[in-house]
């Protein structure tokens, strides 16, 4: 729900919805905020986040990180569509 619809809602109305959710709710954004987040204050307090790519914005990072991983035997990728939901599109 886009926050310019919260002004219109009547007083007997109810929403499901917290205004700014979609800034957490798609997992581009939430990576964007988090990563924010660490930029600002540090990445030890956002440490249970696992290093992530938002592509094709971060193809050059993720090719380098990728080829520095892929002879680890402890090397896993989850593979991740934005905007999508209930575990579709999941690698």
């Amino acid at each position: 729900m886009k926050p310019i619809c919260f002004k219109a809602i009547r007083e007997y109305q109810k929403v499901n919805h917290f205004p700014g959710s979609f800034q957490i709710g798609r997992k581009d954004r939430l990576w964007r905020n988090l990563s924010h987040m660490q930029a600002v204050h540090s990445r030890r307090e956002f440490d249970f986040v696992p290093q992530t790519f938002v592509l094709p914005a971060d193809l050059l990072l993720f090719k380098r990180v990728f080829e520095e991983l892929t002879d680890t035997k402890e090397s896993k990728w989850i593979i991740k569509p934005p905007a999508s939901a209930r575990g579709q599109g999941i690698r």
